[in-house]
């Protein structure tokens, strides 16, 4: 009702109907009050381990498997960076795993294989 009634008295004093009534007083809305509406967008500090800020979507990603969140020192924000050899990473991983005795990965694994025959890791 406050928000109708907000609306009424601007296109009142705008001398507008219809849908550019809606229109401008939506417009003055957002720009009176960005301290209210900008806490509802999501931003690159928004997302949880295992995932990474997609800046093309604006919205938290899971990283691929073979790869782990981390943040990056500069920005402070989560990243992807791939797992390194010796460990694995399976999806929504926040910290790379060790592989177990008998089995290797190479860089950027989402899981380890058994050593080749004649060989140990």
């Amino acid at each position: 009702d406050r928000l109708l009634s907000t609306a009424s008295k601007a296109a009142e004093e705008l001398d507008l109907t219809g849908p550019e009534m809606f229109q401008q007083v939506a417009c003055e809305w957002l720009q009176k009050n960005s301290d209210t509406w900008s806490t509802w967008l999501l931003d690159a500090r928004s997302c949880s381990r295992g995932e990474y800020f997609n800046e093309e979507t604006s919205s938290c990603r899971a990283c691929e498997p073979g790869k782990y969140s981390a943040t990056d020192r500069n920005s402070g924000i989560l990243v992807c960076r791939d797992c390194p050899a010796g460990y694995f990473c399976e999806l929504l991983y926040t910290i790379p795993q060790p592989c177990m005795k008998g089995t290797f990965s190479s860089g950027g694994a989402s899981e380890c294989e058994p050593c080749p025959l004649n060989t140990f890791a």
